[in-house]
């Protein structure tokens, strides 16, 4: 096996160059990985992956329901092949929902391991025996009711029950129950538990609120901003982000909730479908992944920059994953690029941006 090169990074999350990945965790050096947790869509499991009797660190505990290291030449968008090689499940990254980044730190007498983790929810309703689990990496898959598993990293209960497939000697999945306690997952901190569940259930407390809220159309919800201020136009344009209902629902909860206040887009996109930038001024209906109206928002400023030129203050406001410069360039490099694509063209570093800073009027 190939030994990993892996970044290297600085407590401020500075890159400061690379190193295998047995020195980094020899030596306690601060790396990336990629994890996603698995939910149900009423919110009441969480899927806990067992790692294989076969493996290096921590062989047979619970864990994440998919993580791995990033190797030097990936970003983050990258980590999504650790779903679909330990589990059998592709999944696209805008199909995830960010949690953050969430520094990780594991210390034993055999490890030191000090990690940047990209933290993300996945909403499933696949059964544990539908998963197909990597044999070198996976021991077997199962499901734990979120509230217990809250419960027991809160020190509230002692042991909780978990339930689904296992991997036998001879290759088959076996249904398997059992009652597990902290000493039964990989040792993250207590803090790091925590601030997962709390993820999680912030997550889906604003996904219930979100379903159970009134759909309007943009008409409807436009109609009752102008009640309120006559002084507005007869009519607003009306869109979603990104190219996935799941981004344009991610993205517009972002906006709801007031993280999000800033957005960029392809200047080259306006040039070929002959379309005016935004204004100053300029009120827009922002919609969910379903065409539902979520927000009326208001341009506060327009500033045409190249790609490689957008300052971190913008990519901040922006409110996506971890709100870094270094996240804004990976997630917006691989946009543009497929809008590129759809065109014929390619992307340059230097291509402009149009970068708007907005507010919420209405919502």
């Amino acid at each position: 096996m190939t030994a990993e090169r892996l970044t290297i990074f600085d407590e401020q999350r500075q890159p400061v160059g690379t190193a295998l990945r047995d020195d980094i965790h020899r030596d306690g050096l601060w790396h990336e990985t990629f994890q996603c947790w698995f939910v149900s869509p009423d919110g009441g499991s969480v899927y806990l992956q067992q790692r294989s009797p076969d493996k290096e660190d921590y062989p047979g505990l619970f864990d994440i329901t998919a993580a791995g290291h990033l190797l030097a030449t990936e970003t983050v968008h990258d980590g999504v092949r650790e779903i679909e090689e330990e589990l059998g499940v592709p999944v696209s990254f805008d199909e995830l929902h960010p949690l953050g980044v969430i520094r990780d730190c594991i210390r034993t007498e055999l490890i030191d391991d000090n990690e940047f983790a990209h933290v993300f929810l996945y909403v499933t309703d696949r059964e544990p025996a539908e998963f197909e689990l990597q044999p070198e990496e996976v021991a077997g898959i199962s499901r734990v009711d979120l509230d217990d598993f809250a419960d027991l990293w809160s020190g509230c209960r002692d042991a909780i029950d978990t339930a689904g497939v296992t991997r036998g000697p001879e290759g088959r999945q076996h249904p398997f129950r059992k009652t597990i306690t902290r000493a039964d997952f990989v040792p993250h901190t207590e803090e790091y538990y925590r601030t997962v569940i709390e993820g999680i259930q912030t997550h889906l407390f604003n996904r219930k609120g979100s379903s159970d809220m009134t759909m309007k159309t943009p008409e409807q919800l436009w109609n009752e901003f102008r009640e309120l201020h006559p002084e507005a136009p007869e009519s607003a344009a009306a869109w979603g982000f990104g190219d996935s209902e799941e981004m344009a629902d991610t993205l517009a909860a972002l906006v709801a909730d007031g993280t999000k206040t800033a957005t960029a887009s392809n200047y080259k996109m306006y040039e070929l479908g002959d379309e005016p930038l935004p204004k100053v001024g300029q009120y827009d209906i922002v919609l969910d992944g379903s065409g539902s109206a979520v927000a009326v928002i208001r341009c506060v400023a327009v500033d045409v920059l190249p790609f490689n030129e957008v300052p971190a203050e913008h990519a901040y406001l922006e409110g996506e994953g971890d709100r870094s410069l270094g996240y804004w360039r990976d997630v917006h490099e691989d946009f543009f690029t497929r809008e590129f694509i759809a065109e014929g063209m390619e992307f340059q570093e230097d291509i402009p941006v149009v970068c708007e800073r907005f507010e919420v009027v209405y919502k």
